[in-house]
């Protein structure tokens, strides 16, 4: 699977993208000082060293996972 940058704003459209009742408007202002503006997680390491094989990319994974919590 190739590696995906994920946003606040690419998360919450997946999120409606399944209807999951969530409606909530974001709030967008300027950033502050120590924010973190891009973060970058490689995941090789894990692959190499451990044997990890993700069967899941973000958002199939929200997905699953969301209908998990919404069935309960």
């Amino acid at each position: 699977m190739p590696w995906v940058a994920l946003s606040v704003y690419l998360l919450r459209k997946t999120l409606k993208k399944y209807d999951f009742s969530y409606d909530i408007d974001p709030i967008y202002s300027e950033f502050r000082e120590g924010d973190v503006l891009h973060s970058l997680a490689d995941i090789n390491k894990a692959k190499v060293n451990l044997g990890y094989d993700p069967k899941f990319n973000v958002e199939s994974g929200l997905f699953e996972t969301l209908k998990t919590y919404i069935k309960d």
